[in-house]
């Protein structure tokens, strides 16, 4: 199997790991949640309820449309399905946003109308438990957005990013109201919401970059200047455009090369050039055009 291979292999086992793991768990959680919440009717709790049933269904979405966005290229999809990825991205954040709105209406009425909640201990209990699992899914999320980059998974650790402070403002109401501060269950529901609005907009403005084929980051461009011009008979290089989508980073530029040698000559180093990128970048697709010039100095436009 070719490094290549091993690559994609990798990004396939990681990425549909997380996204099974990020369902399992959500459905423990809103499972328990729920049983607890009829006993224990807090604003902030029910929100921390309401915000896992819309992560259920964000990332069984998510899940799905993954699936779809590891399938290799058909006829019909030449260049793959990554940016499936994005879409993904851009409904899980339409599902946050709609949840954050109806969270905020429910905090505002429950400030202005507190009631009496039973057994604070349970939902303080059942947060304390949530906290734990969602802590150690958020960890194994960064970890695979670390070795594929992958938005998808970026827009389901933003959901369970929310739900720690989710779970850790509901412990926080439910303290406060045993200290006879009933105004505070809707206030935290209320600032819960407006974290979640944020984390939306920023995650729709990621994900709307890279389906209009916003470039690859500084960092990497950088990386792409390092492995082009330290690669022997290289004098230079132009015209670069790169983009991404899911798992796939698209790079073409013009590579300046001695107009001396021969055409042969000329594609060995094209060659060398294309596999020193691949070998730095993960699924990624090179395609060069050779500009002969006069053999000087290195230097890129």
């Amino acid at each position: 199997m070719t490094n290549l291979a091993r690559d994609r292999r990798s990004y396939q086992t990681l990425v549909t790991l997380a996204a099974r793991l990020a369902v399992a768990l959500v459905v423990l959680m809103l499972v328990t949640k729920i049983l607890v919440w009829w006993h224990s009717p807090s604003a902030s709790l029910l929100g921390s309820t309401l915000d896992s049933g819309f992560d259920l269904l964000a990332s069984i979405t998510n899940l799905l449309i993954v699936r779809w966005s590891l399938q290799p290229p058909d006829k019909e999809h030449r260049f793959g399905h990554g940016k499936a990825e994005n879409m993904a991205a851009v409904i899980q954040s339409v599902i946050i946003s709609i949840s954050a709105i109806l969270l905020i209406t429910f905090g505002w009425q429950r400030m202005l109308n507190p009631i009496e909640i039973a057994h604070t201990s349970w939902g303080i209990g059942v947060s304390i438990v949530a906290i734990v699992c969602t802590l150690a899914l958020v960890r194994f999320q960064h970890y695979v957005i670390e070795q594929t980059g992958s938005v998808a998974i970026s827009a389901d650790q933003l959901h369970y990013k929310s739900d720690l402070f989710l779970n850790i403002a509901v412990i926080m109401a439910l303290a406060f109201y045993q200290l006879d501060w009933r105004f505070m269950d809707g206030l935290m529901a209320i600032v819960i919401g407006v974290y979640l609005i944020y984390g939306a907009l920023t995650l729709i403005y990621t994900s709307v970059q890279q389906l209009l084929d916003h470039q690859l980051p500084e960092s990497e461009l950088t990386r792409i200047d390092n492995v082009i011009l330290n690669c022997d008979g290289v004098l230079g290089y132009h015209q670069l455009k790169t983009r991404r989508a899911g798992q796939h980073r698209f790079i073409q530029f013009h590579l300046e090369i001695d107009q001396q040698l021969s055409l042969l000559q000329a594609h060995e180093i094209s060659d060398k050039v294309q596999a020193a990128l691949e070998a730095e970048f993960t699924d990624c697709q090179v395609i060069i055009h050779q500009d002969p010039v006069v053999s000087q100095s290195r230097d890129n436009h």
